[in-house]
């Protein structure tokens, strides 16, 4: 397993399209547009980011993905750094691939002196926890 970070300007597109088309594939929530609404919408909002983009390879491909950028004022927090997706392959969960992708997120959080990780876990459908991890300096 290979974990690579890219970090990215505002105006970047993103590098794991196939990972959001698989999302809304599976994601009934996505659903309530069509796919190529959401994925256009969702891929030019995310683009308009400084972001990092931190993928996991395995077998020679992308199975795994998060985009994280900072973010100025989370009601909840204040300034955090926060996900604002994740995906994993089907096939390739409960295999560590999540955990190697926090992990590299909780880095990159403190790298960046963010006192918070906001990240949202999804539960079942329409169904999600938003989650606020203090980071340690």
């Amino acid at each position: 397993m290979q974990v690579q970070t890219s970090p990215r300007r505002a105006g970047d597109a993103l590098q794991n399209v196939e990972l959001f088309e698989r999302a809304w594939d599976e994601c009934i929530e996505l659903q309530v547009q069509d796919k190529h609404t959401w994925l256009g919408m969702t891929l030019l909002a995310l683009s308009q980011l400084d972001r990092y983009e931190v993928f996991v390879v395995r077998d020679g491909k992308m199975v795994g993905a998060i985009v994280l950028a900072s973010d100025p004022w989370d009601v909840h927090v204040g300034p955090c750094m926060s996900v604002f997706s994740q995906y994993v392959l089907p096939e390739y969960r409960c295999t560590g691939i999540s955990r190697a992708l926090m992990r590299e997120a909780f880095k990159i959080a403190r790298d960046n002196c963010a006192g918070v990780l906001a990240y949202t876990h999804r539960k079942a459908p329409w169904r999600y926890e938003t989650i606020y991890k203090r980071i340690p300096a």
